[in-house]
């Protein structure tokens, strides 16, 4: 069995930080082997089996719940000793920089047999997205991205976290607007350093990628069955025809659609 998506990479957040995505499920019989020299980044995860992993002659065992980091340009080689279920992506471009240069300073590859749960959520976020082939999870996908990258790569501790943290700061009160002076007050920042922060790393501001987040709440809400006005007012909306409206602009479909109350 084996999943694949390919997430778009030509719309913003994306664009410009990525020249290739893709998102992977596998479940490999046992004794299968794979072996070759990486031309992509790639970041792992085991969901339940085994494999035996050798990144340029050092052996590693990746069983569940571990993370595994690969930098491009090492010789890789993995042999699943019990059937293997395991969830992966590929990419390159100017994000995986950082990364790749940890990676070849700890000898190719980064094993995490204990890795923080928010980094094994984010990679699940990104292969869920690209599989299922939402259309509108890009800025969740950039968000997670930022946030795993962040967290691997020793050399980008502070902004990799950003999006993660506006993220949190959204998803715990989605019904306030959060402004630029609101989001650089929780954050301890001034509004003018978060502002640019998070256009180098998005190549946008912040209202959009913060409304775009709260329409994911207003799609389950509706998706849950929760009529449109209720939505609207749970948002912190003024009424539900200025909800529809942004709804509208960010999803290209009107909210009535996701529910049928």
């Amino acid at each position: 069995m084996r999943r694949l998506g390919m997430p778009s990479i030509l719309q913003p957040p994306l664009q410009g930080a990525l020249t290739f995505l893709a998102c992977v499920e596998e479940l490999i019989p046992a004794g299968e082997s794979f072996s070759q020299i990486l031309n992509r980044c790639t970041i792992q995860t085991t969901v339940k089996g085994e494999a035996e992993i050798t990144v340029n002659g050092r052996p590693m065992t990746h069983h569940p719940g571990n993370l595994l980091a690969v930098a491009t340009g090492v010789e890789f080689y993995e042999i699943s000793t019990k059937p293997w279920h395991l969830r992966y992506i590929m990419l390159e471009g100017p994000w995986c920089e950082p990364l790749i240069t940890a990676l070849h300073a700890n000898g190719g590859a980064m094993m995490l047999d204990r890795p923080p749960q928010p980094w094994l959520n984010a990679l699940g976020t990104v292969v869920d997205s690209g599989i299922t082939g939402d259309t509108g999870s890009t800025w969740r996908v950039a968000a997670a991205l930022a946030s795993l990258l962040g967290g691997l790569s020793a050399n980008t501790p502070g902004d990799g976290d950003l999006l993660a943290e506006i993220g949190r700061l959204v998803d715990g009160a989605p019904e306030r607007p959060w402004n630029i002076t609101a989001l650089a007050r929780s954050l301890r920042i001034a509004p003018r350093t978060l502002q640019q922060r998070f256009r180098n790393l998005t190549g946008d501001g912040p209202a959009h990628w913060v409304l775009q987040r709260r329409m994911e709440h207003a799609t389950h809400m509706l998706q849950r069955g929760m009529a449109v006005k209720d939505t609207a007012e749970h948002l912190g909306f003024a009424n539900q025809f200025h909800f529809s409206r942004a709804y509208k602009r960010c999803r290209g479909v009107p909210p009535s659609t996701m529910t049928s109350r």
